[in-house]
């Protein structure tokens, strides 16, 4: 099977299989060094403007070794920017022995990795894994804010509506007052000319 083809049937299995059998089907892996290029989408920011758009969206590539893809998607909660799904916490720890169990079979030690990575990769690997959960973290902190922006100019506008509407119904009601009143007054003008009128006639 061509690599390109095994990258994306290893990450369908880890999303899409049942997963009490994700180990049976990933297992037979976490030792194949053979080097496999993984991609990834990643920002580029612009120069002219600080907005996302597909123009400036990079493609990151690197290679890892089969295995250490593998060892990734069977331990970790995250590839990249995906979260995987989550696995039951037995299921998480009996796959972990399973791969202490190996390494110790194989002559390695506890925590020594399998493909060489020294101190300062993992370090690195590390420290880019913790910008790209801050980046994340920022990510939702900012669409968090927008969208607390706009449920509060919703609301302003609502209370602004609101108002308005009663404004205008308080505005009615003193119309309405005011005519009551100018018609009572125009009633009593009338009946009192007409008394007038009649107290005239009788004389």
């Amino acid at each position: 099977m061509h690599l390109r083809h095994l990258y994306i049937c290893l990450q369908y299995i880890r999303y899409c299989v049942k997963r009490e059998e994700v180990w049976d089907w990933l297992s037979p892996y976490i030792d194949d060094t053979e080097k496999i290029q993984i991609e990834r989408l990643t920002e580029v920011r612009s120069s002219v403007s600080n907005l996302k758009t597909a123009n400036n969206l990079g493609c990151h590539q690197t290679f890892w070794p089969l295995g250490r893809l593998v060892r990734t998607l069977l331990t970790e909660t995250k590839y990249y920017d995906t979260h995987l799904p989550r696995l039951p916490v037995l299921l998480s720890r009996q796959i972990v022995q399973g791969i202490k169990d190996w390494d110790k079979s194989q002559g390695r030690k506890e925590g020594e990795d399998p493909f060489g990575m020294d101190e300062k990769d993992r370090r690195s690997r590390s420290g880019r894994r913790d910008r790209d959960d801050y980046r994340d973290r920022k990510d939702r902190d900012r669409r968090s804010y927008r969208r607390d922006s706009r449920d509060r100019e919703r609301d302003r506008r609502r209370r602004d509506d609101r108002d308005d509407r009663d404004k205008r119904r308080r505005s009615r009601s003193r119309d309405r007052d005011r005519r009551r009143e100018r018609d009572r007054s125009r009633d009593r003008d009338r009946r009192r000319r007409d008394r007038d009128d009649s107290r005239d006639r009788r004389r």
